[in-house]
């Protein structure tokens, strides 16, 4: 089960199996806002689902998601989702990305 920082992951949870739980900010966009009672229900789902992570993008803003983190026990686990690894190889960006989240779930 997965919680990251905003939607924009979703598509990476259904395509390798990961159940995506709830997102820091709702939509696409880490600019979106997010309402108080938004946040008392994603630290519902975290307890209900025993999340013990939260995945957040490198260069998001991380004030909420370190807090959230606090409030709940969770860790927070920044993904470079931005940059090609060094051989430009989308295959092993996609492969990293998701032993960097499998690594971060089995600790």
């Amino acid at each position: 089960r997965l919680v990251t920082g905003h939607e924009s992951l979703a598509y990476l949870a259904r395509r390798y199996g990961f159940d995506l739980v709830g997102t820091v900010v709702p939509g696409l966009s880490s600019a979106s806002e997010v309402s108080a009672g938004e946040l008392a229900a994603l630290k519902d789902v975290i307890a209900t689902e025993g999340v013990d992570v939260i995945f957040s993008e490198v260069g998001t803003p991380t004030q909420v998601t370190e807090a959230i983190a606090d409030e709940t026990g969770a860790d927070v686990v920044e993904l470079d989702t931005h940059l090609l690894p060094p051989d430009g190889s989308y295959e092993t960006f996609m492969t990293e990305l998701v032993s960097a989240i499998v690594s971060a779930l089995s600790s």
